[in-house]
């Protein structure tokens, strides 16, 4: 396990310089913030953790572990578009 995960985790900046925002792709819904690098793994371990156990105690599957676990740092602040996107899904 790498620093102690079990799922890769994203590190992105934020607006506020003081903050940096976590994602952890393979469990939908699953996030954090910190306000440094170490605290944000840290935070991720236990935003894991708990999620995990909610998912548990409800009765929901577990995300596969991942067979590579890694962590991303992106140093970019994605703008965020000022017109609402509309996204089309075909139907069946």
């Amino acid at each position: 396990m790498l620093f102690g995960l079990s799922y890769s985790i994203i590190i992105e900046k934020t607006e506020d310089p003081n903050f940096f925002g976590v994602v952890v792709p393979d469990i939908l819904g699953c996030t954090t913030t910190g306000r440094s690098i170490q605290e944000c793994i840290h935070k991720a371990r236990e935003a894991i953790e708990l999620h995990l156990q909610y998912l548990q105690e409800e009765g929901l599957s577990l995300p596969p572990e991942p067979k590579r676990v890694y962590i991303k740092i992106v140093e970019e602040v994605e703008e965020i578009a000022e017109e609402p996107t509309t996204v089309t899904t075909p139907t069946s």
